[in-house]
């Protein structure tokens, strides 16, 4: 890398630590979140497939129930989302009929802001939902684990 765009980036990088606390710590703390979860799949992924010898047709049957669950509840949070992208774009429909410019601005931000709720509601509630069966599933990993293999805490 040219020197000179490393010692741009470098400044940069400075710049955003000195000037915008607030954003280089959210930065860091999505960073450090993806990590922490990586890693706790990845361990999970691991006992998993340890455990994969020992399970019986009862405990298969287990986890297909709570794959079943999760998707039941994504595919109801999916026919939530799209009942909210028709009331939004019914809204869509109707907008642009003001007759003055202030009138057409206000419908257009607050459109805006209908997207952005929209958006931001349905990333969080996917988030919480995978959160949910990661929880749900190390349950039951630890519920079948032998006793020696459970983590220490």
């Amino acid at each position: 890398m040219d020197t000179s765009i490393a010692n741009t980036i470098d400044r940069t990088w400075h710049w955003l630590a000195a000037s915008q606390p607030c954003a280089l710590r959210h930065a860091l703390t999505l960073t450090r979140l993806s990590h922490g979860r990586a890693a706790r799949a990845t361990a999970a992924g691991a006992r998993a497939v340890s455990l994969m010898p020992l399970l019986d047709a009862r405990d298969w049957s287990g986890l297909l129930r709570l794959q079943e669950a999760m998707c039941q509840r994504l595919q109801a949070q999916q026919q939530d989302f799209a009942r909210e992208w028709v009331a939004w774009l019914h809204n869509c429909a109707r907008a642009g009929r003001a007759n003055t410019m202030s009138k057409q601005i206000e419908q257009d931000v607050d459109l805006l802001g209908q997207w952005v709720m929209l958006w931001s509601r349905q990333m969080v509630d996917l988030a919480t939902l995978q959160e949910n069966f990661e929880v749900n599933a190390e349950y039951w990993l630890e519920d079948r684990l032998p006793p020696a293999a459970h983590r220490v805490t």
